[in-house]
């Protein structure tokens, strides 16, 4: 740790995606001013195995000496995304404050982004700074110091002229709404709200002849984190997903939101709920073919993964209409080699896959801006997609919450926590799709399906009744999304037979839809969803 002069302190360190409070320089000491700024800092490179360390530096001139640094080491001091307040100690720190945040890789090599912002008496600022991974590979070849272009790198110099919206100000900082269990005064994982006097006007119409990415910007998913429990880390999972019920439910407080046989579904930090991960998790992580891993390399072979795309965005702090679109993707490739894996650099090329959807339009988001946080109601029937040994996979959202930080005016996004819920008869018919094909092991988990969970769904959003069934299962999923070029024509990448069948196989992505039906089977469960999604195949193929 560096000290260089007390004008500058740090107020407090908040982890975005775990709530997880590291306290510097006694910030929590009453005599203590209010937080002024608010570094929310976000990573497209794995902090911990990729990204070793920060060192934050303020000054009052661009080259000036470092008023105030501190080092944080990223496998205990501060968790990304995460926050780190400021505030100005004296007179003369109300002018200009010129951040510096280097980013220090495991492997050797950094590089830094530069931020600009003021203090300002009785407001609370957010500097939104990204660590792109386009920064992180130019600097392990030892061509990018400063990172200043958003063509090449990441962002030019940040000029944070955004007040925190929904974020409260005081004593700390806090990138939830605010929000509490009235009985337990637990402060609910909910994003921040519409700022009331910022008008929320509808979404204007779609253009029907436009194409994807010509509306907005487009990203695909690098990275799809659910950080299910493990030996070695059995609590990860409690930093995922949002409240969805407004009741932080322990093992010391245990209020059922509805009636479940298998008992109460413990909450994770804040009252996150992310039935998903804790109940099934610990199953799901034994088989190769659904890990965590297995997803991830095959996203990063361009297999498969989730696009995204950002609509009417102004490119300010504050939005009070905005729209976004996920849908699956496939065949990902560089943008100047098309035998070449994607890149991340901002050029590649995907496919739409138009197994899972025929429209992407049915996966339309409708949300806001508040403080630079986009967030997003999430529309029923959107799909949540990834890669197995079977091709194209996914389960189909009832609804939920997306929220994330918005970089570059929009040309960026940092990671989007995603917390939503899915009826269990929708889960239960998807279960052959991963690998779930002895009889004992599909009665397994649809009997651990309906002990798990936690939701009565009424419509499309969670009604508390502990006198009715729970009918969903909550989940929780950490998306890394990076922009891409283009998403250029259609694949099928999906599993075009039942994988559990012998004759089943994986398409091959590159080849032509042959118009056949997917035979799709339910165990247990509603097998509409299969036959919907057929029927819109074949009406299309």
């Amino acid at each position: 740790m560096r000290r260089t002069s007390r004008a500058y302190s740090s107020a407090i360190c908040v982890s975005a995606a775990a709530s997880a409070v590291v306290a510097t320089e006694g910030c929590r000491r009453a005599d203590k001013p209010p937080t002024q700024l608010v570094l929310h800092i976000d990573s497209q490179i794995e902090a911990g195995i990729d990204l070793r360390a920060l060192i934050v530096t303020a000054r009052r001139a661009p080259m000036g000496p470092a008023v105030w640094q501190k080092d944080f080491q990223l496998s205990g001091d501060l968790r990304l995304p995460g926050e780190v307040g400021l505030y100005a100690n004296a007179p003369e720190d109300n002018g200009t404050v010129y951040i510096e945040v280097q980013a220090q890789l495991a492997r050797g090599g950094s590089f830094t982004v530069n931020a600009e912002s003021q203090f300002i008496p009785g407001r609370v600022r957010v500097v939104p700074i990204l660590l792109t991974i386009n920064c992180a590979t130019l600097a392990a070849a030892g061509t990018a110091g400063m990172c200043a272009s958003c063509s090449a790198c990441g962002c030019d110099t940040i000029r944070a002229d955004v007040d925190a919206g929904g974020m409260p100000a005081g004593n700390y900082v806090t990138p939830f709404s605010g929000e509490e269990d009235r009985e337990s005064r637990c402060q609910l994982a909910r994003p921040p709200p519409l700022p009331r006097d910022l008008p929320n006007p509808p979404a204007p119409p779609p253009d029907a002849g436009a194409r994807l990415c010509e509306r907005g910007p487009c990203f695909a998913v690098r990275i799809l984190r659910f950080d299910w429990p493990t030996m070695a880390n059995p609590d990860a999972w409690r930093r995922h997903g949002w409240d969805l019920d407004g009741i932080c439910t322990s093992m010391n407080r245990a209020i059922p939101t509805c009636r479940n046989p298998g008992g109460v579904v413990v909450d994770g930090e804040n009252g996150r709920d992310n039935a998903f991960a804790s109940r099934l998790g610990p199953y799901l992580q034994t088989l190769n073919n659904v890990s965590e891993e297995r997803i991830n390399s095959g996203i990063a072979r361009g297999e498969a993964s989730m696009g995204v795309e950002l609509r009417g965005y102004s490119g300010t702090g504050d939005d009070g209409t905005v729209e976004a679109l996920l849908f699956p993707i496939a065949r990902g490739r560089a943008g100047d080699n098309p035998a070449e894996p994607p890149r991340w650099d901002g050029n590649d090329v995907w496919s739409l896959d138009r197994y899972v959807v025929v429209s992407p339009e049915d996966a339309v988001s409708n949300g806001y801006v508040a403080g630079s946080r986009i967030v997003l109601r999430l529309r029923s029937q959107t799909p949540i997609a990834f890669a197995t040994e079977f091709g194209q996979s996914r389960f189909l959202v009832s609804g939920g919450i997306a929220s994330g930080t918005v970089h570059c005016g929009g040309r960026q996004l940092g990671p989007i926590e995603l917390g939503g819920f899915v009826e269990v008869r929708q889960l239960s018919n998807d279960l052959p799709f991963l690998g779930l094909c002895e009889p004992l092991q599909r009665f397994a988990v649809n009997t651990a399906l309906a002990q798990s969970a936690d939701l009565n769904v009424v419509g499309d959003a969670p009604v508390n009744n502990p006198n009715v069934d729970c009918n969903a299962i909550s989940f929780g999923v950490t998306l890394v999304p990076v922009p891409i070029r283009a998403i250029e024509g259609e694949v099928n990448a999906g599993i075009r037979t039942n994988p559990c069948l012998p004759e089943a196989g994986a398409v091959d992505a590159s080849a032509p839809d042959d118009g056949g039906a997917d035979a799709g089977f339910s165990d247990g469960g509603d097998a509409s969803s299969d036959a919907r999604t057929d029927a819109r195949i074949d009406a299309r193929g």
